[in-house]
Formats: C-alpha cells, structure tokens, sequence
C-alpha cells in the first residue's frame, strides 16, 4: 500500500473557507461600486441641471433690459413685482427630461434692476438646481 501521508496540499476545509472568504469579499466591493455609480448618476444629474440654469440665464440675460422691463410691465408705484413661474420648455439629455422655469423680479426705477431667477427640475417635479442673477439698465448702471 502507497500511502501518502508527507504531501502538502489543501484540506476540503481550507477551499470552502477560502471561497466564502472570497465571496465575502466580492459582495462588499460589489456593493460598494453599485453605490458608486448611483452617486455618480446623481451628481451628473445635478450638474447637467446646474449648466442648464446657467445657459438659460445668459440667454435672457442677453436680452434687452427695456425689453425685460415691458415684459414686467412695472408700475412705478409698486416697490416690486414678480412674474409668476414660467415654464420654458423641457429638454432630454441622457435619457432624462429636465423642466425649466424662470422667474423675473424688478424694482421700481430708484433700483434699475432685474432679478433672474432660472430653476431646473426632473421629471418628479424635484428641484435639482436653481441659479439667480441679475440685468441692470445700461443707462444707470
């Protein structure tokens, strides 16, 4: 009889605990790259969202301060006035839908400005940026 007592080798024992060590392992790197990539999702969202702000802004922005003023269509006597939320289109980047709205606020004349104020919502009517800014009269500076 050969028998072989003085080999080296692996027991049946030390295999399995090695796998579930492994897979033990591999769940908890897996977990954490799954999380990974919805953290990263999330925050290209809301960067796409915040860029979207600040196109639409620069582009009214752009636009003629008289022009914004008739659009208020500002009554000297009132201190202050605010349109109502208007919603200025959706757009699709990525597979997602983004609503934008925007909002004018201007002062009487003793205060030549007006306040832009562009919000950028998800599908679920979310709020994933807002960015505020603002146009003065080019007269008074």
């Amino acid at each position: 009889m050969n028998k072989n007592f003085g080999q080296k080798g692996f027991t049946l024992i030390e295999v399995l605990v090695s796998i579930v060590l492994f897979s033990v392992v591999l769940l908890l790197f897996s977990t954490y790259f799954v999380n990974n990539t919805a953290q990263s999702t999330k925050q290209d969202t809301k960067l796409i969202a915040a860029n979207l702000a600040r196109q639409t802004a620069e582009e009214w922005k752009a636009k003629e301060y008289d022009d914004l003023k008739e659009k208020l269509a500002l009554d000297p006597t009132n201190t202050s006035i605010t349109l109502p939320d208007e919603t200025i289109g959706d757009q699709a980047i990525n597979g997602r839908t983004y609503k934008q709205k925007i909002k004018l606020t201007a002062f009487p004349d003793s205060i030549p400005i007006i306040v832009i104020s562009v919000s950028v919502y998800d599908e679920s009517d979310q709020l994933l940026a807002t960015l505020n800014t603002g146009i003065s009269s080019p007269e008074e500076g």
